[in-house]
């Protein structure tokens, strides 16, 4: 027989499970916009390493924009996300507190930190598109570069 708790918020489980599975979503697409920084950021080094030789100002303005991509990369893994309720905090506020209450609590404050997480991936996620752009802005500069010197001497 079901107690008292349990009548007043029957669903909660089933909004805690699906919470759980937007969290764990939220988890692999906040990785794979870190990792897409990640790659942009490599590239971007790459990309400034192998033209450091025959440096001209055109030459000099796609390192440019490829740091400016790095930057912007790097600048990606600054909102961190991945907010968790605080035992000790729970502890303190709710532990006479009872059980419906207390569920009822955390599941709003981990919605609270769902939607805050998943403004920061959007901000994160931005910055990694934005450096994605300049990137390959900067390996057109450079090599338009090339084939413009190629013409010119040939």
């Amino acid at each position: 027989m079901p107690d008292a708790e349990e009548e007043q918020y029957p669903s909660m489980p089933v909004v805690r499970a699906e919470l759980d599975i937007e969290l764990g979503l939220l988890e692999r697409r906040a990785t794979a916009v870190d990792t897409k920084a990640g790659l942009v950021l490599g590239f971007a080094g790459v990309l400034v390493g192998l033209t450091k030789d025959g440096l001209t100002w055109i030459t000099a303005a796609g390192q440019v924009l490829a740091v400016v991509a790095a930057v912007l990369a790097i600048s990606a893994f600054l909102p961190r996300y991945g907010g968790a309720v605080n035992p000790m905090t729970l502890r303190r506020k709710y532990l006479t507190t009872d059980r419906a209450t207390t569920e009822l609590s955390v599941l709003d404050t981990r919605l609270a930190l769902k939607e805050k997480d998943e403004v920061a991936l959007r901000v994160k996620a931005r910055r990694v598109r934005t450096a994605v752009v300049i990137l390959v802005l900067a390996i057109a500069v450079i090599v338009a570069n090339s084939v413009v010197h190629l013409i010119s001497q040939g």
